[in-house]
């Protein structure tokens, strides 16, 4: 078994179809030829806002008593920066 590098630009602008395989030993492993080749683009989120997608965005507040303020350790909403859970999450 061996290995070759390239890139895209190798690919597809400079048209190379033949690579020599490396080897561990610094020995010849034999030779790739690509016989087909094609690019698939996977568009980003930010393509589809490019394309004119819509965003809906929708907010809820809870106002209610029993969460507690989010800087007392068992809230709900406590804002943990130690990775760890809050009490609602430990109550599942």
């Amino acid at each position: 078994m061996g290995c070759f590098t390239s890139s895209l630009h190798e690919l597809f602008n400079d048209f190379k179809v033949e690579f020599n395989l490396e080897m561990p030993n610094d020995k010849t492993g034999g030779i790739i030829k690509l016989k087909d080749k094609k690019q698939i683009f996977r568009p980003s989120f930010h393509d589809y806002l490019q394309e004119g997608e819509q965003i809906s965005l929708c907010v809820g507040i809870d106002f209610t008593l029993g969460n507690r303020e989010f800087t007392f350790p068992d809230s709900m909403h406590i804002l943990r920066t130690d990775g760890g859970m809050n009490a609602y999450q430990t109550a599942m």
